[in-house]
């Protein structure tokens, strides 16, 4: 089959919206009008109703629907439901719709970037949506007219439990393959694929015969998740082979990582070397690989777990060792001034995170402590 880069030829009627994308922390997000407030929401596929933070939505008074029900994150959250008249895409107005109000501050938080909330299943569920990460845009297309005919792979999307599960081949390192069922999920930043804890232990004979190292606190919604990260040989998605992507293996069975129904995520790593359709009208996904599809994926190669701080400083909250940064002499608690050169804020977050992925290369740290100001060089290596 042919996995050519460029984007396939369709047989349809126009977009009926071209929407502008920013790529931040691997989230896709959207600058939205909920009830005539400007929001910046999160587009996710693995989200069955679109959701919104309990902070931002307080001024609002939302009417709400019924009692708390429970949520699965990370963790159990009990949420609210309650109703909205209007959430609008540029021209786009999905219209009256029940949204779960959940604590979302401290994922964005983590992330150095404030998140209203996201938009969720009944995007999907009302058009085609292309997501084109290399051009930046979400196009959005009636169902009805939308023919696809270029050279990306079709994968069948389950929908029956209002997320898109799709089926995957894990191969790991040294082990036989063995099949997955995957969520769909955009929403997942940082990891290729996230599995569950009852798939992990399930295959925990094959996974274990690949090396690994504890992966940092991944905060989301209802709490935090810890676990070990490895490095799978191939993740094999109809016929696309995704070659030594990372991926989760999480110790807490909290919330979506306890169910039995799924296996787990295929999160953005994944999709952001493609333009991903998600097409629920005909119950698929096409993936068209762009020119990074056989990129390397990228580890923290530092031992740094860094998070904004109110101010807008960054802190050191843990160090690895051993890891290039313990071995600079970098400690918890110290508060990141500078990296080479340039202001470490919340703000850049993302890209200094970015940029402590790449073994060989060499970053300057500029820290505060204990009321002193201590540089140190970080020669960052590999870790998985």
């Amino acid at each position: 089959m042919s996995l050519g880069t460029t984007p396939g030829a369709r047989v349809s009627s126009p977009a009926c919206a071209i929407i502008p994308i920013e790529l931040r922390a691997g989230h896709v997000i959207l600058t939205a009008s909920v009830n005539g407030a400007t929001a910046r929401l999160i587009l996710d596929s693995g989200s069955s109703v679109s959701t919104l933070d309990a902070e931002w939505a307080a001024p609002l008074s939302l009417p709400t629907v019924g009692g708390p029900v429970m949520a699965l994150g990370t963790g159990d959250p009990t949420v609210t439901l309650a109703t909205v008249q209007s959430i609008a895409l540029g021209d786009i107005e999905l219209g009256q719709q029940t949204v779960a109000i959940v604590p979302l501050r401290a994922a964005s938080a983590q992330s150095g970037i404030t998140l209203d909330g996201t938009v969720g299943r009944p995007l999907f569920a009302r058009y085609v949506v292309e997501i084109d990460y290399a051009r930046r845009e979400l196009r959005l297309f009636e169902p009805a007219s939308y023919e696809y005919t270029g050279h990306g792979v079709t994968v069948a999307l389950d929908l029956a439990r209002g997320v898109p599960i799709m089926p995957a081949t894990i191969v790991p390192r040294g082990a036989p393959p063995f099949p997955a069922r995957l969520v769909l999920d955009i929403g997942t930043s940082g990891l290729g694929v996230l599995f569950t804890t009852p798939f992990a232990i399930t295959h925990a004979a094959a996974f274990d015969r690949t090396f690994g190292i504890e992966m940092s606190n991944a905060v989301g919604v209802g709490g935090a998740m810890t676990g070990r990260v490895i490095r799978l040989d191939r993740l094999e998605i109809g016929g696309l082979s995704i070659h030594a992507p990372t991926a989760a293996l999480p110790r807490n069975g909290a919330g979506f990582f306890d169910v039995t129904w799924a296996d787990g995520t295929i999160g953005t790593p994944i999709y952001e070397r493609t333009t991903l359709i998600i097409d629920y009208s005909r119950s698929r996904a096409i993936l068209e690989p762009g020119p990074e599809i056989n990129a390397p994926f990228l580890y923290d190669a530092s031992g740094l777990e860094l998070v904004p701080q109110a101010s807008g400083a960054i802190a050191v909250i843990s160090v690895a060792t051993p890891s290039a940064a313990s071995d600079a002499g970098i400690e918890p608690d110290d508060v990141v001034i500078s990296v080479d050169g340039r202001p470490a804020t919340g703000e850049r977050l993302d890209a200094i995170r970015e940029s402590l992925r790449t073994p060989g290369e060499t970053r300057t740290f500029v820290v505060a402590r204990r009321g002193r100001d201590m540089r140190f060089k970080v020669l960052l290596r590999a870790r998985i």
